[in-house]
């Protein structure tokens, strides 16, 4: 496959959207090595754990429980990413033309970081470690907002940037 004006904005989304998800896991396990990781936690799943879960830890955190706020930078930083990723897709698959379909190219990254933040989910959260002492209503908020409305949202974000940059030169 090369990445041609033809390629499919969902897949080079699906591409884009696991490495969105790589970027935020990477600045989680950069927190957890530089900050203690809890007991019965390793360094990288504790680090996957906090930028999954990181939209359930920021309303955690509105809610005035006590947890060292840097565990919310990962999440941020996947924010950050989703909007950068976003205009890769739509720079990449030249969607910069029209504006519905740079924003509808930009939120395609939502799949692979779904589908990397399911795979989390799924070795991480089961009841063998201690983050699943959350409640359970909190991984589900982790999961709909962390990795499919704000993954979404921010990857639109990006591809409208992108549109509006290409409409400017």
């Amino acid at each position: 496959m090369s990445y041609g004006p033809g390629r499919s904005p969902l897949v080079t989304g699906v591409l884009v959207g696991v490495g969105v998800w790589l970027v935020g896991a990477l600045v989680g396990i950069l927190v957890a090595v530089a900050f203690r990781v809890p007991e019965g936690f390793s360094t990288v799943g504790f680090g996957a754990t906090i930028y999954v879960a990181g939209v359930a830890l920021a309303f955690y955190a509105a809610a005035a429980q006590t947890f060292p706020l840097v565990w919310l930078v990962p999440t941020g930083v996947g924010f950050l990413a989703a909007i950068a990723g976003g205009a890769i897709v739509v720079a990449q698959t030249s969607r910069v033309d029209r504006g519905w379909p740079a924003v509808k190219a930009g939120a395609s990254i939502v799949l692979g970081v779904f589908l990397c933040s399911m795979v989390v989910l799924a070795v991480y959260l089961v009841p063998s470690t201690p983050f699943s002492n959350v409640p359970v209503p909190a991984r589900y908020v982790s999961l709909l907002f962390g990795s499919l409305l704000f993954p979404a949202l921010f990857g639109a974000l990006g591809g409208a940037i992108q549109h509006s940059l290409a409409g400017e030169q």
